[in-house]
């Protein structure tokens, strides 16, 4: 792949020998605020992916995985939707918890701080419409950006207001599925100093997987729009914006697998086996007439890997998400040379999500999960600015989040296996020693083939009826100075103190397995994390680095209900802890045309919260491994090959595992003894990661600019568990997208391909005790055509 690409970048650069003999141009140099200051990428002593507004649209990025492939070692897996997103850097990534390991930032706003569906973790997946940098940050941000940024952040930017702009765009976008996008952006001068901006969208999303059940498909729709206010007075900034978000998907983007969750499988052994284990009683077998004519796993649709387009559910899953911000940013930079900053962020968030709970054409199972989280934060921070020795930067912040759940998953009466959920219920309570083989009606229902009608209604109720509440409070006080030891040779040293009190509700309704119960539990969590970072640039093209720095993921509290005997589930989980150490150089070399940034790693990780779930009660809990370790590094390049041909490479190495952690709790088995998961290699943690790509700028129609472009994706393989179950693996994939548009004062054109070979991966994998086909894997979206197209006005 890479032998292609660099080939076609060699065959363009000869064909554009007469325009590079007049090429003056340099690589375009990227602002980002990775240190709460404008400063350039290749100033800032880490280890940065940033993507420029010019790139995001060249580029198609909307929305998250157009920019985690492309961004050198990042994970990810999602849950059949854009709302469920699991991100890791570096092999740092939310295992388990409730709060996330990678911070996201909108205009310095923490947009996923604690962001939970049934429990646990997920991260805002916000439309990338009208943004003007993203910047991926990687290591530990604790000093600049705080708690839950143990594996890095993410700084998304938008475009401001401009009062010396009057600008309008009409953009839209179809392709092949059926999705179509419409969207106006505008801005509007008020005064000299004051400008309004604003963007509003509809999205109608396309269909690539059919239910065969209902005839319904994963369509769905997004609409939202932001209006922002820019004052600028020289001395004097604000910026406040106000947004909101809708996404409706009718289907979650699964295919099963027909690997059997362990209560699914037991169903199979006591249709099979049930007058076997009874015999002694003279117990006739079941009558197998009375359950589908489809045995377990109960689906029509073909299994993966040969299917990634079908499903076979009596109903729809279908997830709602409605999202409202408001993003308020004052400066004033006072005479003496000192800035005062105020950052003030409110977000509202509801997620639902209902529908079939089973996975199969049956009407067996229902889930319904609604999730409300509600969050506000203020930040002020004095930093100096101008050309000083000294630079320096003392902040303070306080925030609150509070998130409200609840969780229902219903047996229904319809189920046509319920005879034998009867004789499992009837077996586990022999086991239990609820029932009295030697009780003559017992034995009067065995002889006559009676306990599985009997036992069966208790099995119609809910398997999980629960309430959930976590409210987190947190402050901050933190500083960073970074001083000119020579004209070469910068110091920075930061630190963040951090104090958060956590509280954790729960009411519990009676369930099948469960009893009526009710708990409330606080605790606090406190860290200090430090930084220092050593940078040299011997010249203004070039800079060596040497950066330490800690990050903090606060703890939390399980429910009482997944409390062991044997100590291995604990209430309290404690928070966990990371230092990363890194070298690094950046340089712009050979006459401006290649920049070049290499970077190496080593990552000591404590305290890992490790999800784990009992499988009779459906209920998750966190245990902490002791620690791990990850090491790799980055490689990016960048070649301007003519003044019409450039061309990227990026490149990540991550080698991710378990220190000692013998007591690893499997989540797909019963009563399963726990497992010695040292040395696993960590979830989330794909060891290469690789993007390349290359574009060729020629003149196109009339006054218009054209360009072509290729890009190549590699993700390696991920485990997705503690335990590296092979059934929850997610296998290695590569993707081409091709591009080919113009461009000029007044319109913009472009068509493209997304997954040129139409690969078929995974991002994903759900096994809910419920689902009678099987484990499910979200599949990424097929072979893709399309255009999309600009006026601007």
């Amino acid at each position: 792949m890479l032998c292609l690409l660099a080939c076609s970048a060699v065959s363009l650069s000869v064909a554009a020998q007469e325009d590079d003999r007049e090429d003056t141009a340099e690589l375009a140099d990227i602002e980002v605020t990775a240190q709460k200051r404008p400063q350039s990428a290749q100033d800032v002593p880490i280890s940065i992916t940033a993507f420029s507004e010019r790139e995001l649209d060249r580029l198609g990025i909307d929305e998250f995985l157009d920019y985690a492939t492309r961004s050198p070692n990042l994970g990810f897996a999602q849950q059949g939707n854009r709302a469920f997103t699991k991100i890791g850097i570096r092999g740092v990534t939310n295992v388990g918890g409730r709060a996330n390991a990678v911070g996201i930032y909108l205009d310095e706003f923490n947009i996923a701080p604690n962001i939970l569906v049934a429990g646990w973790s997920r991260t805002l997946d916000t439309p990338l419409y009208d943004i003007a940098r993203i910047e991926v940050l990687r290591g530990p941000q604790g000093t600049y950006f705080g708690r839950n940024t143990l594996g890095g952040a993410i700084n998304i930017t938008t475009v401001k207001p401009d009062p010396l702009m009057r600008f309008g765009q009409i953009r839209g976008q179809i392709d092949e599925h059926g999705t179509w996008l419409a969207r106006i952006s505008g801005n509007l001068p008020t005064s000299a100093q004051s400008a309004l901006r604003f963007t509003g969208y509809y999205r109608d999303a396309g269909d690539w997987l059919d239910n065969r059940s209902t005839g319904g498909t994963n369509d769905g729709r997004d609409q939202g729009g932001r209006a922002a206010f820019r004052y600028d007075s020289g001395a004097t900034s604000i910026d406040l914006a106000l947004s909101r978000t809708e996404e409706r998907q009718n289907q979650l983007e699964f295919v099963p697998t027909g690997v059997l969750a362990p209560i699914p499988q037991q169903l199979v052994g006591v249709v099979e086996n049930f007058h076997l284990l009874f015999a002694p009683f003279g117990t006739p077998p079941i009558d197998t007439s009375r359950f589908p004519q489809w045995p377990l796993p109960a689906t029509r649709a073909p299994l993966w890997p040969d299917n990634f387009d079908t499903i076979d559910n009596d109903t729809p899953r279908r997830s709602d998400s409605e999202t409202d911000m408001f993003i308020g940013n004052v400066g004033h930079r006072f005479a003496n040379g000192i800035e005062l900053t105020s950052v003030t962020g409110i977000l509202n968030n509801t997620f639902s999500q209902s529908g079939d709970g089973d996975a199969s054409p049956y009407p067996a199972f229902r889930v319904d999960r609604d999730s409300d989280s509600e969050g506000w934060s203020q930040e002020l921070r004095l930093s100096s600015f101008g050309r000083g020795r000294l630079d320096w930067t003392i902040g303070a912040l306080y925030a609150e989040d509070e998130i409200t759940e609840t969780d229902l998953s219903a047996h229904l009466a319809t189920d046509p296996y319920l005879p034998a959920w009867g004789a499992l219920l009837f077996a586990l309570a022999v086991e239990g020693g609820e029932v009295d083989l030697s009780d003559p009606e017992i034995q009067f229902a065995l002889a006559n083939g009676l306990i599985p009608d009997i036992f069966a209604p208790l099995t119609v109720a809910n398997f999980e009826d629960v309430d959930r509440g976590i409210d987190t409070d947190s402050m901050a006080v933190f500083g960073d100075l970074t001083y000119a030891i020579t004209d070469t040779v910068d110091l920075s040293l930061g630190l963040r103190w951090t104090h958060d009190d956590v509280t954790f509700s729960e009411v519990t309704r009676p369930t099948v397995t469960i009893p009526v119960g009710s708990d409330v539990t606080s605790e606090s969590f406190s860290n200090l994390s430090p930084r220092l970072a050593l940078n040299w640039r011997p010249n203004d093209r070039i800079a060596t680095y040497f950066t330490a720095s800690r990050g903090y993921k606060v703890g939390g509290i399980n429910s009482d209900v997944t409390l062991t005997d044997d100590g291995a589930v604990e209430k309290i989980y404690d928070e966990e802890t990371a230092w990363n150490y890194e070298i690094g150089f950046k340089g712009v070399l050979a006459d401006n045309r290649v920049q070049l940034n290499a970077a190496l790693f080593y990552i000591d990780w404590d305290d890992i919260q490790v999800r784990g779930q009992d499988v009779l009660t459906q209920r998750q809990f966190v245990q902490n491994a002791t620690t791990a370790t990850s090491k790799g590094g980055e490689l990016e390049l960048l070649v301007r090959v003519a003044k019409p041909v450039t061309w990227n490479l990026a490149y990540g190495y991550t080698d991710a595992s378990f220190g000692r952690f013998p007591n690893a709790i499997p989540i797909d088995q019963i009563g399963a003894d726990v497992v010695d998961a040292s040395g696993n290699t960590l979830p989330f943690a794909p060891q290469n990661t690789l993007t390349s790509g290359i574009e060729y700028r020629f003149t196109g129609f009339g006054n218009s600019d054209g360009w072509l472009r290729l890009d190549y994706r590699y993700v390696d393989d991920q485990q997705t568990e503690a335990t590296n179950d092979p059934n929850r693996h997610l296998p290695a994939f590569d993707l081409f997208n091709a591009r080919i548009g113009f461009e000029s004062e007044r319109y913009s054109v472009a068509l493209f391909v997304n997954n040129l070979f139409d690969e078929q991966y995974v991002v994903g994998t759900q096994n809910l005790e419920t689902y009678y086909s099987g484990l499910q894997l979200a599949v990424g979206q097929p072979r893709t055509f399309g255009t999309v197209f600009s006026f601007f006005f």
